[in-house]
């Protein structure tokens, strides 16, 4: 640990002598008369030629550059250029550029520059990014946006606010990473998650399949998902409320306020309700006496209800001398689930089972550009309260009928004794990114993100279970690397990287001394390439070397039905991506096109073995070999006709020649319960001056077994069947977009519709959006 600890403070002190001999420099900002950013923008000293520089994603530019008098130059296609003089000292010269509209020159050019995201698309990884603009209408979170990327399947088992599981290439679970504003989700506890954070507090959402910078510090295993809430610096409002079917309600309020001197405040808040009570059709009905089968009903859910809300504060400054951002957050949310079922099967109807959750979170984020240095930096400390309630004296099966246990029964609905378990979690992280641009052509970047939880449990009603009485805490540091080098003409770019993790664990007894603990380290490393041998054309290409260290349930237990696994490792899996992107006008017609090839070596698996009576354990068993496919093709007609289309086909197959110590009887077959083919379609049209948009949905899932191919005649198999899911959204706007009325239709023609088996999702829902927007 004192060697690493070395080498990182002589890696840090490098960064520090190379930006403390640094020129003088000229920073600012390219805006137009809104103050919106323009990306892009070119600023030339003309008095030094081939000096200058383009402006960010924020408009932000910056020129290293001696002292003197200088003639700065700036332009950009559709505004008139702008001049103006400077003189430099041996301070930093800090300026705001305005460029005017060139109203003429609008109406005779098409603006081909690339935005910020488009050039993210550019680079190697294999990264989609889907852009919230159009879709802030609609009645959706982040889940139902990001499954129809493709590569990427979500298995829901139920309505709004139900367990899921999302799936990149294969991997699933907690091998994919989640971050917002690139601050890591990683211990938030049930109460943020993609499936209650309503998609129009959103500006973006980027998905890396298989590889992952150094820049989001995380130990995935098969990719990261950052949402972008976006950062404009000026006043607006964003409110909405949506209704709609299953007795669903959606608040979101967003707005900002910009104080004298560059200071601002933001407040952020959402409230979700959905009684979830939809149809279950043909589910079996037991008798709650003696338990006989009684037949198969279709039933109305009626113990599904699900709440949850966020409250967040954040104030800070802007275009600061100190800070190009610097800003502090106050997070405070809240659930509470009721359960109609175990997740995985419905046999067994719940009544009166109920989870709760409550996260209180601070942050700081700060970021500051000095010439050519780029810092960032981040802090989290909070507490996440989960509470699990199994203490009803009641049975219950599908009819809604139930019976009182007697007194002296202590089981609870789930078979167990009754339960009102409480588990309390610290939790803080930190990450520091640096990134120096040694010139135009060779960039250094550096980053270390730690992540620490301290949990303790207790359980008010079952005194015989001492799970966690004794607190239990994890410890992981990643450190990363990376050295990217591109020629001048950006016809190529690669990007070398290095990732070590360090992790401990202990877990204390009930005198507060160390009974046990764990410590392993490990390394990856990867690179990304990218080769433009045409101008709209990107061939790309990707490997790492990816681990993921265990979850704290699965290292720890959850204090019900999970035991503690000290002897769990990490996993880890070689990920290959081959692809490329085109993305091209013609005349009238935008088409971005793209496609990857991928393979994924995948080991030491973390899975939950099959259960001795009511506990089990995880362990590492499964080695799966993944390869596929996966395409896209979005194409845009004079700018109000659209289409997009995208497929998946991917191979999962299981390795493990044991099982258990047998004889794996799936060994070299398809591994079961998991979709390996679908697709996904959406078109749509603008009309009346783009205030009306009218959108049409498809995606379909081809039928998968639910347990191995190998054993037994596949025409008697159990299988999930094949979906079909139609949809259809229609958005109104009014007043330049300030009102704006949407509704959506999901699952529009009611199919019977599985994520797992036999578990049903909701059938046919209409749900109604009314947004205000004012800035």
């Amino acid at each position: 640990m004192n060697i690493l600890e070395k080498k990182w403070s002589v890696f840090f002190l490098f960064f520090v002598a190379i930006s403390c001999v640094a020129q003088s420099s000229i920073k600012g900002k390219i805006v137009d008369h809104n103050s919106d950013p323009i990306v892009g923008a070119s600023i030339q000293i003309l008095e030094l030629k081939g000096v200058g520089a383009i402006s960010d994603f924020e408009g932000k530019f910056t020129i290293p550059i001696t002292q003197g008098t200088y003639v700065l130059e700036t332009s950009y296609i559709g505004f008139k250029k702008n001049t103006q003089k400077v003189v430099i000292t041996s301070e930093t010269v800090s300026l705001t550029i305005i460029l005017q509209e060139d109203i003429e020159q609008l109406n005779d050019v098409v603006i081909k520059s690339k935005t910020e995201n488009e050039k993210k698309r550019n680079k190697g990884y294999n990264l989609n990014i889907v852009e919230a603009k159009n879709l802030k209408n609609s009645s959706t979170d982040i889940n139902q946006v990001i499954k129809s990327i493709p590569g990427v399947n979500i298995r829901e088992v139920g309505g709004l606010g139900s367990n899921f599981k999302l799936a990149l290439n294969g991997l699933t679970g907690n091998q994919i990473r989640y971050f917002i504003d690139g601050v890591p989700m990683e211990n938030f506890g049930s109460t943020l998650t993609l499936n209650n954070f309503p998609i129009n507090l959103v500006e973006s959402i980027e998905v890396y399949k298989g590889v992952v910078p150094i820049s989001l510090g995380s130990d995935a295993l098969g990719g990261a998902i950052n949402i972008n809430t976006g950062y404009k610096n000026k006043n607006y409002l964003d409110a909405s409320y949506s209704v709609g079917s299953f007795n669903t309600h959606r608040v979101a309020l967003n707005t900002q306020l910009i104080g004298k001197r560059n200071y601002y405040f933001r407040f952020t808040s959402f409230f979700n309700y959905s009684d979830n009570d939809y149809i279950m059709k043909d589910v079996p009905v037991f008798d709650l006496e003696l338990g006989n089968f009684l037949g198969n009903i279709d039933a109305k859910r009626f113990n599904d209800e699900y709440t949850s809300a966020m409250l967040s504060a954040e104030f800070g400054v802007f275009d600061k001398a100190y800070a190009d951002k610097w800003y502090f957050r106050l997070l405070n949310t809240f659930n509470k689930n009721n359960y109609q079922h175990p997740d995985n099967n419905i046999f067994r109807a719940l009544g009166d089972f109920n989870t709760e959750g409550q996260t209180y979170l601070i942050s700081t984020v700060y970021q500051k550009t000095i010439s050519n240095l780029e810092l960032r930096a981040s802090g989290l400390v909070g507490n996440v309260k989960e509470t699990y309630d199994d203490t009803s004296t009641r049975k219950y099966n599908w009819t809604g009928n139930f019976i009182e246990r007697d007194e002296s029964d202590q089981l609870g609905e789930l078979g167990v004794a009754r339960s009102l378990f409480r588990l309390t979690d610290l939790v803080a992280n930190s990450q520091f990114n640096i990134k120096y641009s040694l010139n135009d052509n060779h960039t250094i970047e550096g980053n270390h993100a730690f992540n620490f939880l301290k949990r303790k449990g207790k359980d008010d009603v079952n005194l015989n279970n001492t799970s966690f009485r004794a607190p239990s805490s994890l410890k992981k540091n990643v450190f990363g690397l990376s050295y990217t080098l591109k020629n001048s003409q950006n016809i190529y770019d690669v990007t070398f990287f290095g990732k070590h993790y360090l992790f401990s664990a202990d877990q204390e007894n009930s005198n507060g001394a160390i009974a046990q603990t764990i410590d392993f380290s490990t390394t990856g490393y990867g690179l990304s390439l990218a080769i433009r041998p045409i101008r709209d054309l990107t061939l790309k290409a990707s490997y790492e070397k990816a681990y993921r260290i265990p979850e704290s349930y699965e290292l720890l237990g959850n204090g019900l039905f999970i035991t503690p696994n000290f002897d769990l490792q990490p996993e880890e899996s070689d990920n290959i991506n081959l692809g490329g992107r085109l993305n091209t006008t013609f005349s009238t017609f935008k088409i971005a096109y793209d496609i990857n090839l991928f393979y994924r070596q995948s080991n030491n698996f973390i899975r939950l073995k099959r259960p001795e009576g009511i506990f089990s354990e995880f362990d590492n068993l499964t080695d799966v070999t993944t390869k596929g496919i996966e395409s896209g093709i979005k194409a845009l007609f004079i700018n109000r006709f659209e289409a997009q289309f995208n497929f998946t086909y991917q191979d999962i197959i299981d390795k493990d020649r044991f099982d258990e110590g047998f004889e794996n009887a799936a060994f070299n077959s398809r591994v079961p319960n998991i979709p390996y083919f679908f697709w996904n379609t959406r078109l749509g049209a603008k009309f009346l001056k783009d205030r009306l948009a009218i959108y049409w949905n498809y995606s379909f899932t081809e039928s998968f077994f639910l347990k191995t191919e190998n054993n037994g005649n596949p025409l008697d198999k159990n299988d999930i069947p094949a979906q079909n899911i139609h949809g259809l959204d229609i958005d109104y706007s009014w007043k330049e977009g300030r009102y704006n009325l949407s509704a959506s239709v999901t699952n529009l023609m009611d199919d019977l519709v599985f994520d797992n088996f036999r578990i049903q999702k909701p059938g046919r829902a209409i749900y109604l959006k009314f947004r205000y927007f004012l800035q």
